[in-house]
C-alpha cells in the first residue's frame, strides 16, 4: 500500500552517509554507480550492518489471512506495527476460515469442529444478551431508553463469544514492517504452526516488494530449510510425541 519510492538505492545511500566526509550521499548519486551500490549492499548485508534496511518501511494490506498465522508469525516479534479487524465489533462470518489442504477424512473432521465452534459462537452470541443487557442497565441508568442500547450490549455479547472461535478464523489488516524484517520473515517462514499459509503470505509479501524494487532480489535469501530451524533441530533428537493414552491423560487433566 505504502513504501519508501526507492527503498534498495536508500540503504546504500545510508550506508555510505556512515563514512562520508562530504556529508549526505543521497539515492540519486548511489544511483549512478550500479556496480558499486550492488557490491556495498552485499557486503554490509553479509556483514550484518542490517540498520541501513530499517529505513525503509513498507506497508502491506492483507486479507483472509488466519488468526493464527498472524498470532504466531506476523506478530511473534516487537518491529511491526499492525491495525486488524477486531472480533469484538465485527462478527464473524461461518465462510470466513482458512482450511488448510486436508483430505478425505482429516477434511470432514476439520470442517465438523469448525461448524461446532461456529455454533457455538452464534449460540454464545444470542444467550449472552439477556444477561449482558441486564449488568449494561444497571451500571448505565441513564442509556437505558437509548437508541444505541441495543447495539452497545449485542457487541458486549459478542466480545465474550468470540473466546470459542477457531484460531483459523480469517481477519484482514494493515500490516508495517522494515524491509529487513520481511527478508527476515522470507528466511524464517518455514516454520511448524502455520507453515504453509506463512509461506504462503510471505510469498507475496516478497513479490509484492520486488514488483515495487526489484534490485532487492540481490539481497534475498532463501528461506531457512525446516530440519535447519532450531524447532526442527529438537525434534530430530529424537523426542518423542506423547502416545494415546497420555493425551488422553493430558486431555482430561485440561478439561
Amino acid at each position: 500500500m505504502n513504501a519508501f519510492a526507492r527503498p534498495y538505492d536508500n540503504v546504500v545511500a545510508a550506508a555510505r552517509t556512515c563514512y562520508s566526509a562530504r556529508g549526505i550521499i543521497t539515492a540519486d548519486e548511489v544511483a549512478r554507480k550500479p556496480a558499486q551500490r550492488d557490491r556495498i549492499a552485499r557486503s554490509i548485508y553479509r556483514a550484518g550492518h542490517h540498520t541501513t534496511l530499517q529505513h525503509a518501511h513498507l506497508q502491506f494490506a492483507i486479507r483472509n489471512v488466519s488468526r493464527h498465522c498472524i498470532w504466531t508469525f506476523l506478530h511473534s516479534h516487537p518491529f511491526y506495527n499492525s491495525e486488524q479487524v477486531s472480533q469484538r465489533y465485527v462478527r464473524v462470518s461461518p465462510e470466513g476460515i482458512a482450511v488448510p489442504p486436508l483430505q478425505a477424512e482429516a477434511r470432514r473432521l476439520f470442517e465438523e469442529a469448525i461448524s461446532v465452534q461456529i455454533a457455538g459462537y452464534d449460540t454464545l452470541c444470542e444467550s449472552l444478551v439477556p444477561l449482558v443487557e441486564a449488568e449494561y442497565r444497571a451500571r448505565f441508568p441513564a442509556r437505558r431508553n437509548h437508541s444505541r442500547t441495543g447495539r452497545d450490549v449485542a457487541k458486549r455479547a459478542q466480545e465474550v463469544a468470540r473466546y470459542v472461535l477457531p484460531v483459523a478464523t480469517f481477519a484482514y489488516l494493515y500490516h508495517t514492517i522494515s524491509a529487513l524484517t520481511l527478508l527476515r520473515y522470507w528466511r524464517l517462514c518455514q516454520q511448524y504452526d502455520a507453515a504453509l499459509e506463512t509461506r504462503l503470505v510471505v510469498q507475496q509479501m516478497v513479490a509484492a516488494l520486488l514488483q515495487h524494487d526489484p534490485l532487492f532480489e540481490k539481497l534475498l535469501e532463501d528461506p531457512l530449510p525446516l530440519e535447519e530451524t532450531p524447532e526442527g533441530q529438537f525434534f530430530a533428537t529424537g523426542f518423542a510425541f506423547p502416545g494415546r493414552n497420555e493425551q488422553e491423560a493430558f486431555r482430561r487433566e485440561f478439561d
